[in-house]
């Protein structure tokens, strides 16, 4: 499919999408959705750019959408001239990782409300517990393990 203009970023706006583009062929708008991409990649799909020509892999559901032309699709893979900027099993295994990270943080910001809600926690404390979550967060991510 060809790209009618350039990809969309659409990081830091409070979205579900990471990228966002239309093709010549369909009026839809197509969605790589947060946490899909692999690091290292963002700069090769930040780049496309209108007029180039991509193969893109979507589910047979969002198929049947592209001859009505008012939804949004989802795309599971991204190919540039044989080139894969992101594969669908890149896809399933970073959503996932994104979902689990959201749990965590969420579990976390919990424990944290309910630990200063029911009891009274030190300041000193509280600082660093919250400095060890976001250290382990930073070490995880550096030497990418867990769930980074």
């Amino acid at each position: 499919m060809e790209l009618s203009k350039d990809i969309i970023n659409v990081k830091g706006r409070r979205s579900s999408v990471d990228y966002k583009f239309w093709t010549k062929e369909y009026k839809n708008q197509f969605n790589i959705l947060n946490g899909s991409i692999t690091r290292g990649k963002h700069e090769s799909i930040a780049n496309l750019k209108g007029g180039q020509i991509v193969d893109l892999f979507i589910t047979t559901s969002d198929l049947e959408k592209l001859s009505v032309g008012k939804e949004d699709i989802t795309v599971r893979s991204i190919n540039l001239y044989e080139n894969s900027l992101m594969t669908t099993d890149e896809f399933y295994h970073n959503r996932e990782l994104y979902r689990v990270r959201l749990k965590l943080w969420s579990v976390f910001t919990a424990l944290m409300l309910i630990l200063n809600g029911l009891t009274n926690i030190p300041k000193k404390l509280n600082y660093i517990i919250i400095g060890a979550f976001i250290g382990t967060i930073i070490i995880m991510r550096i030497l990418e393990v867990g769930i980074y």
